[in-house]
């Protein structure tokens, strides 16, 4: 070993030290140089109460670190939790969190909202199945500024137990076939009203309601 010294309150330690068999300390730092343990197999830390078999361990070898505990808490410098782990959930941080490039999620996930960068489009995708947005007290999406686009290879069904509203100040639906009277059946015209109740009248006449409508 190096220089060693004695203190009143442990020992002091200058350079580099090799131990073969168990050591024990209350405490163990590097005041003014970067701390150093090294292991030619792997390094084992462990902590464990008081007359109980439970114990908190850490794992370091060459391929993989590996924690076992009750909790597992990743904070910064301000003490804040950035992930938290237990036997039940993961916490991701409880502000916002930035995972740089694809995430890949096997199962569903639970969150209160979802939200894209402010400068990049979010894009929710299912590659080969497919995407599914459940709600009991119901379903948003919105778009303060930009447009929403709903786009399909086959069909859009909507469907709905009772009201269908579309609240715009212009509809528009492209692509109607027009229709063609023949001898045995007859054409009428779909008129809306302002409250947008839809009735069906003569295709000659005006598009008025009337108290038989």
């Amino acid at each position: 070993m190096g220089r060693l010294k004695l203190n009143p309150g442990g020992f002091t330690l200058k350079g580099e030290a090799e131990f073969l068999k168990t050591v024990y300390v209350d405490r163990l730092q590097n005041k003014k140089n970067p701390l150093y343990i090294h292991s030619n197999k792997y390094v084992y830390l462990s902590s464990s109460k008081q007359n109980s078999t439970e114990r908190s361990q850490l794992l370091i070898d060459k391929n993989n670190i590996e924690a076992t505990c009750d909790i597992f808490h990743v904070k910064d410098f301000n003490n804040n939790t950035q992930m938290m782990l237990n036997g039940s959930k993961v916490i991701l941080g409880f502000e916002d969190v930035d995972i740089p490039g694809p995430m890949k999620i096997k199962g569903s996930i639970r969150v209160p909202a979802i939200f894209g960068h402010e400068e990049e489009t979010l894009n929710i995708t299912a590659a080969t199945s497919k995407v599914l947005i459940f709600g009991r007290g119901g379903v948003s999406i919105q778009s303060s500024v930009e447009n929403i686009s709903l786009e399909a290879g086959n069909n859009i069904t909507i469907t709905a137990e009772k009201t269908i509203t579309l609240d715009s100040e212009e509809i528009i639906l492209r692509g109607l076939p027009m229709s063609k009277a023949t001898k045995v059946s007859r054409v009428y015209q779909l008129c809306v009203c302002s409250d947008g109740t839809l009735f069906m009248t003569d295709a000659g006449g005006s598009c008025k309601g009337s108290d038989d409508v």
